[in-house]
């Protein structure tokens, strides 16, 4: 029950022999198994607490040690270096994270087995576990892990959430894994410029994919992000008709990192509507059919076309009103103005104010009975035809009528009826020249007086 030192240093003294009463001047050490010394550690009251204190160290024998961190900021001098390796610390987060912010504890030993295990749900935001090498949940949700902390995860021991910079989350992320975060139940960045709002993620289409998925280890992305990939891959995750976005749904721009978007109108018009709107960084061409370009205008979403690099008809032939192929002019971006037609009123016609060489056809289309174009005198110049649509008693000039000019405009009556009021002059000149056919498909003939008087 006693025992006295008698001067000597570095008695070895093993756990079974406690507690002893020591005196006399000298030293000595505390020597077990490990899981002698962990409970000597952890257990130890009354004069067995004095002789750990009071002891030099604590000498391994044998076996893992494992103590909590608290033990350890109270017994880490007493541990050899050399037992570090065979040394097995364990807390709670919140405990290491005591730990670690107290200025007169040591780091924790590189070479030891550090666990911290939640004992309830844990906010991990700004926790400081620095030497921590496993992180087990225990069944427990933990919040605002960063990507570091989620690499140190024992799998499948609890559900988790990740807040980190953009930076760590975008080198965590590539196409073919999401890392640590592929089981996270939601993933977001931290607000690094300060602006009040969480920094923008930069992801690929496939990255995208990989982070945020469904099922059972379901990843929620909760931060902005922004699609930068080659046209192709952001192009495929847009069904032609525009009903989803796939990767790109809430994005808030899309950027490519090769060649120019060629996009539908549909296409365009579903990232425009998206909530909030995706950005089309750096531009984009259509290609699409002319109905779906004549559509754009008839749904007033024209700016579609006139923001775009240059406008392809893939099929068929747009028809469009004066103005509103005055609209594309003026943007100057029609891929071939050929695959263009212009088919409006006569007097919008008349009026002119668009190239009306450069497109396939122009039709002047008649919208009223006894409708009088004969002071439109343009109009048999710009039209290539005029469609009488069906009305009748329509007055026309020989030249509107077909007659005259080379080459003539072509009349189109669409059971329609029409009558010539010219001057004689051009009467005459049309039967001189041309022949009766276009006069005589006419209801009634008007001569009227030329600038001489003449009638």
């Amino acid at each position: 029950t006693n025992l006295s030192l008698a001067g000597f240093d570095n008695i070895e003294l093993s756990v079974s022999q406690l507690p002893v009463q020591v005196v006399g001047d000298g030293s000595y050490n505390i020597s077990g198994t490990g899981d002698e010394l962990g409970a000597l550690v952890s257990d130890s009251v009354g004069e067995t607490l004095t002789n750990l204190i009071d002891s030099s160290g604590l000498v391994l024998d044998s076996g893992d040690l494992t103590i909590s961190v608290s033990d350890y900021a109270q017994y880490h001098g007493k541990i050899d270096s050399a037992d570090h390796g065979s040394l097995v610390i364990t807390g709670s987060p919140s405990e290491f994270n005591t730990y670690n912010t107290d200025p007169d504890n040591p780091s924790l030993p590189e070479p030891a087995a550090v666990i911290a295990t939640l004992d309830a749900a844990f906010d991990f935001s700004g926790a400081d576990l620095d030497g921590v090498d496993s992180i087990d949940l225990n069944g427990f949700d933990g919040t605002s892990l960063t990507v570091a902390q989620a690499e140190l995860l024992v799998a499948d021991s609890g559900t988790y959430s990740v807040l980190d910079s953009a930076g760590a989350i975008e080198a965590e992320v590539t196409d073919s894994g999401a890392g640590s975060l592929d089981a996270a139940t939601d993933v977001a960045a931290t607000d690094g410029d300060g602006d009040a709002i969480a920094d923008t993620l930069t992801l690929t289409v496939a990255e995208y994919n990989q982070l945020v998925d469904t099922g059972e280890d379901a990843t929620a992305l909760t931060t902005p992000y922004r699609i930068e990939d080659t046209a192709a891959a952001i192009e495929g995750q847009i069904a032609d008709d525009g009903t989803s976005l796939g990767a790109l749904a809430s994005a808030v721009s899309v950027t490519s990192t090769d060649t120019t978007f060629n996009f539908k109108v549909a296409e365009v018009n579903a990232l425009n509507g998206a909530t909030p709107p995706v950005t089309i960084s750096g531009g984009y061409n259509i290609t699409d059919t002319a109905d779906a370009i004549e559509n754009a205008f008839s749904d007033f979403i024209e700016q579609i076309l006139i923001e775009a690099g240059t406008v392809t008809v893939s099929s068929g032939t747009a028809e469009l009103t004066v103005n509103q192929y005055g609209t594309l002019e003026a943007a100057n971006n029609l891929a071939d103005t050929g695959d263009f037609a212009i088919v409006d009123g006569p007097h919008e016609i008349d009026y002119g104010m668009v190239t009306f060489a450069d497109v396939s056809q122009v039709t002047a289309m008649v919208e009223t009975d006894g409708a009088d174009l004969t002071g439109l005198a343009d109009l048999a110049t710009n039209a290539t035809d005029i469609d009488l649509n069906g009305r009748n008693d329509v007055a026309l000039t020989v030249a509107q009528a077909g007659g005259g000019a080379t080459p003539a405009v072509a009349l189109v009556t669409n059971s329609g009826s029409y009558t010539i009021n010219d001057t004689v002059a051009a009467i005459q000149s049309e039967i001189d020249g041309q022949g009766t056919t276009v006069l005589a498909g006419a209801q009634v003939i008007y001569p009227i007086e030329d600038a001489t008087g003449g009638g």
